[in-house]
């Protein structure tokens, strides 16, 4: 029973419900602290194994011992080779915290060209993205691949990494870019399957 101003902790996988006693309006506050397990690892994991052919070929389910077995063992090779890496978790890392705007989706029917609209709305798409920063370059990392573009694109780059749908001319204000400039940003990341048009001005 907790009477005003108390506290309740509970531990990491506690199952729990919270009813009010007296029938009457109840209102709490839930705190949960976002950790990280060796899933969330793995995850990343595989979407770096993407750029594997290995990775990215069909598993031969009907194929004989042999070449099922030769396919384990190629798979094995690069995960092992992943994981063998020093940096590994220290390049997982900072991607753990990255936003997650969800799962990647087909532009279509804009698989080319972003159209260079004001009103053509666009999201990114690629889970964990990640923005890396130095002094040349601002580097977007999501979908198992990285993007490079020059130091004037970061601002874009942070407000279309929030995980919410907007405009190019928004992205285009925010940035100090034009919108042709813009939507040629947003062509590439498309093409990429990291982001993706979800409106248009019609």
């Amino acid at each position: 029973m907790l009477t005003p101003g108390d506290v309740l902790y509970l531990p990491r996988g506690w199952w729990h419900a919270v009813t009010a006693d007296q029938g009457t309006a109840s209102l709490h506050l839930t705190f949960g602290l976002a950790t990280q397990t060796g899933a969330e690892f793995l995850g990343w994991a595989v979407d770096e194994l993407r750029v594997n052919a290995t990775v990215r070929q069909d598993v031969p389910r009907h194929s004989n011992q042999g070449e099922r077995a030769a396919y384990l063992e190629a798979v094995r090779k690069d995960v092992l080779t992943l994981l063998d890496e020093p940096d590994v978790l220290d390049r997982w890392a900072p991607r753990s915290t990255g936003p997650t705007p969800g799962r990647p989706r087909l532009s279509l029917p804009h698989l080319g060209a972003v159209p260079a609209e004001p009103r053509t709305t666009v999201k990114l798409t690629a889970p964990r993205a990640y923005l890396d920063q130095d002094d040349q370059v601002v580097t977007l990392a999501g979908a198992g691949k990285e993007f490079a573009f020059a130091l004037p694109v970061a601002p874009l780059l942070h407000l279309l990494a929030e995980g919410g749908p907007v405009t190019l001319a928004v992205l285009a204000q925010h940035s100090g870019l034009t919108v042709d400039q813009a939507a040629q940003v947003m062509t590439a990341l498309v093409a990429g399957q990291a982001a993706a048009v979800v409106g248009s001005s019609r």
